[in-house]
């Protein structure tokens, strides 16, 4: 995580980028650097099968049809665009099968609860903000609605609880890493800044 960061002239250590999907991808070359690609790129069609089964059980969940859900999946299946991005080498694979989860999980444990659930939702949302940034404060939402939730249940507050804990330990290594590194609180990636000056600079042309 040195490289050439926006607007800067010389390689520096850079939180720049959510560090999730170079991870992966860095762990798949050091096992096998030499079919790296090709295998990342079949399990992107792992990711993308089990995105599509996470929004059938999300709809079976949240509609209580399995017609419905089997249409939600087949559509998530075979959406164009999601094909084609299951052979590039980006994030997109990832963070859509990340959102899927959390969102099945999430209708799950709000109809029904269950602690091992809260967790799983937890560690799925802080991988949704260590893969795509721009989503943390989403996530954050999601677990306060999961939060709200669970007053509903005998050990809601347990679900509530191990949903917590599951949030903060996946995001704690990689905010521990940048407070090591650069010596002072960062956030899981410092592009959010640079994008909002881009969007606001009046002088930008993109």
């Amino acid at each position: 995580f040195a490289c050439l960061t926006p607007l800067s002239d010389t390689e520096e250590d850079t939180a720049q980028e959510a560090p999730l999907y170079p991870l992966l991808f860095g762990a798949i070359a050091y096992v096998n650097s030499d079919r790296a690609d090709t295998i990342l790129r079949w399990l992107q069609g792992v990711f993308g099968s089990l995105t599509a089964a996470c929004y059938f059980f999300f709809a079976r969940r949240a509609f209580h049809s399995t017609t419905i859900a089997t249409l939600a999946g087949l559509l998530a299946a075979f959406y164009p665009f999601w094909v084609i991005n299951t052979a590039e080498l980006n994030d997109g694979v990832l963070v859509t099968f990340l959102v899927a989860m959390s969102l099945a999980l999430g209708a799950r444990g709000g109809q029904v609860g269950g602690a091992l659930t809260g967790l799983v939702f937890g560690l799925a949302l802080a991988g949704v903000a260590m893969t795509r940034a721009a989503l943390l404060p989403f996530a954050a939402i999601a677990l306060l609605w999961f939060l709200w939730e669970c007053r509903r249940f005998p050990l809601g507050w347990f679900a509530g609880f191990l949903a917590i804990v599951g949030f903060a330990n996946g995001l704690a290594p990689w905010l521990i890493r940048n407070y090591v590194a650069f010596e002072r609180p960062v956030p899981v990636a410092t592009s959010t800044y640079l994008h909002l000056w881009m969007g606001n600079n009046p002088h930008a042309t993109i």
